[in-house]
């Protein structure tokens, strides 16, 4: 893996094939112990931010890719928190893996975000450290305004049938339905 992360030095600027390429390979690594995984993770998801501000047409095949990378990372980060091994992948891999998955923005992207954040919060109530605590927080602040970026999406489709809001959806917008607005929600 490490051969393969070179291409991820900012000094050798890298074409998207050879990102694609890279990616696909960490991927296809039969790993099993829990330390390699989360660093195989990790390092999928370096590739996979390096090729979305190479590209933005990233295919389907590599998206899928990075989610089955991303699932076995937080398995490892759940067997590992069990085993009370504090590896230093065991709460980054859950966060970055959530943030990736609202990035994606796809159904299938967003049906792992609970998983995410489950093994995240299971990882913050096992080891209760303060950055792991921060970390949750950030990524429901984060869920909180793909919310409502997704109910002004709605709102905007609605509107162009000519629906509007209903009744009930105009009270709950008023009140926030216990969701701020986006501004509100970024962390100090």
């Amino acid at each position: 893996m490490f051969q393969l992360s070179e291409v991820l030095d900012p000094s050798k600027p890298s074409e998207p094939s050879e990102l694609e390429n890279c990616l696909m390979q960490i991927a296809g690594f039969r790993i099993t112990l829990n330390p390699l995984v989360l660093s195989q993770s990790n390092l999928c998801f370096a590739l996979y931010r390096r090729l979305r501000l190479a590209t933005t047409n990233v295919k389907n095949k590599l998206l899928e890719q990075v989610i089955a990378v991303g699932c076995k990372g937080l398995e490892a980060s759940i067997r590992a928190t069990r085993n009370n091994a504090p590896w230093w992948h065991v709460s980054n891999v859950p966060f970055q893996f959530a943030c990736i998955l609202l990035a994606m923005d796809t159904q299938e992207s967003l049906l792992h975000v609970r998983e995410a954040i489950s093994t995240l919060r299971t990882v913050v109530n096992h080891f209760k450290t303060s950055i792991a605590q921060k970390a949750l927080t950030t990524i429901e602040q984060l869920v909180r305004i793909a919310q409502n970026r997704k109910k002004q999406d709605i709102a905007v489709l609605q509107d162009c049938l000519g629906g509007g809001f209903t009744q009930e959806q105009e009270w709950q917008s008023s009140n926030n339905n216990g969701i701020t607005r986006a501004e509100d929600d970024l962390p100090d």
